[in-house]
């Protein structure tokens, strides 16, 4: 019985140890795993998320400035601004964009040109058809752009403002350019 309880001691005793050894090795797994993650955070979120970088907008000074323009849509005019195109570097997409000639609304479209076009005016603040449409969404926008182009017969588009603030407008005898923009 000696024998076979020392068989018995001997096996526990193998066993406890394989247990600490595998509790030891799972502690200093975890521990460098975090110590690991706490070094490479800043690495890895660098490499995962790049830093924004600005863009930046080259004029082509070999084109004209376009001139303004007015349409007529629905009985409704709308002054046209031009603005002469370039180039745009986007560095965050690695690419560059070409833009030609494009004309851009000098006011935001009005609650006026929104009715003759859709119909309806969305707009909480009716009190003078001139002032900007309001309480809109994307698609709206959309649609009316689409139905735009249905009775202008041109193409619009919904632009940013960012390309036609930075570089459309940079002729200094312009009334709109902005020496704070640059």
């Amino acid at each position: 019985m000696k024998v076979q309880n020392k068989t018995n001691i001997d096996m526990n005793m193998k066993r406890n140890i394989k247990i600490t050894v595998w509790i030891i090795a799972t502690i200093i797994l975890l521990s460098g795993c975090i110590i690991g993650g706490i070094f490479l955070k800043d690495y890895l979120y660098e490499k995962l998320n790049p830093p924004f970088e600005e863009t930046t907008i080259f004029p082509d000074d070999s084109r004209e400035h376009p001139t303004d323009t007015t349409f007529v849509v629905n009985g409704i005019e709308i002054k046209m601004i031009g603005v002469k195109g370039g180039k745009i570097n986007c560095k965050g997409l690695r690419k560059t964009i070409e833009l030609d000639d494009f004309y851009i609304g000098e006011t935001e479209v009005t609650q006026e040109l929104w009715m003759s076009v859709i119909g309806d005016n969305p707009s909480i603040h009716r009190g003078n058809i001139l002032l900007s449409v309001e309480n809109i969404d994307l698609a709206e926008c959309l649609e009316f752009v689409h139905k735009l182009d249905s009775v202008s017969g041109l193409k619009f588009y919904i632009q940013s403002w960012l390309y036609a603030a930075h570089l459309g407008c940079m002729d200094t005898n312009s009334s709109y350019y902005d020496d704070s923009i640059s």
